[in-house]
């Protein structure tokens, strides 16, 4: 009784959408190299940056594109500290690490995180910044649009990595109607950023969109789909703005 009423729920918060899992799934999530000092967020085979170690690609950032060529084979195309698009290909090791190769001969390793050090990554101030930079004010009470648009578009694509890392513990029917729920949210979130960037918006609002999902949401995915709850409210405010 409570699968279909669940299932129900989700069917009828995403309306249209309609979308299937692949194998580039297995690698949704957090991903940072400890070495390297920068990380993503995968979905469905795209990465925006959370933490950088260049001033060539910022946070916000779509960084990394992957599709699925095996079980555990994948190519792409990743960014370098440089700032410019390389042709990878990486596998997933049986330790759960991602390698790396890529042109120029390099090669790498990314570890998939959990939502702690993920928080600990993101919330970190570097400290050349903590020393000559002065606290950022406030936000002010009437952002303009373009900084609303980042914000919701880092809490959608947040908010479907998060979902993608709790499938697991759902059975299959309401993990397929989950899958859809992250795609909906990941592809209307990759639009309301590329929308806030066009128009000029502070990227920073990006990573306090998905601060605000990784701190408000977590792991309470079925607050997502409860009528009246504030998760679900804050992410139907934010869907309306690609109407």
């Amino acid at each position: 009784m409570w699968n279909k009423f669940f299932q129900f729920m989700v069917v009828s918060f995403l309306a249209t959408s309609s979308a299937s899992a692949n194998d580039i799934s297995q690698l949704d999530g957090d991903w940072y190299s400890f070495k390297w000092k920068y990380g993503y967020s995968l979905s469905s085979g795209k990465g925006v940056a959370f933490a950088t170690n260049s001033p060539n690609f910022k946070v916000g950032q779509e960084i990394i594109r992957l599709s699925a060529v095996g079980k555990n084979s994948f190519v792409g195309e990743n960014i370098y500290k440089d700032g410019k698009f390389y042709k990878v290909k990486a596998t997933l090791q049986p330790d759960g690490k991602l390698l790396f190769e890529g042109e120029k001969n390099v090669k790498w390793e990314m570890e998939k995180i959990d939502p702690e050090t993920y928080s600990s990554i993101v919330n970190a101030k570097p400290e050349k910044q903590a020393k000559s930079k002065p606290e950022k004010p406030a936000p002010k009470n009437d952002p303009k649009p373009a900084d609303v648009d980042l914000f919701c578009g880092g809490m959608l694509t947040r908010t479907s990595g998060m979902i993608n890392e709790n499938l697991g513990q759902y059975a299959d029917g309401d993990r397929r109607v989950l899958a859809q729920l992250s795609d909906h949210l990941s592809n209307n979130g990759m639009l309301l950023m590329q929308k806030g960037t066009v128009n000029g918006g502070d990227l920073e609002n990006l990573n306090v969109g998905m601060r605000f999902a990784n701190e408000k949401i977590g792991s309470n995915i079925n607050a997502l789909v409860q009528d009246g709850s504030d998760q679900k409210k804050a992410i139907m405010g934010c869907l309306r703005r690609n109407q």
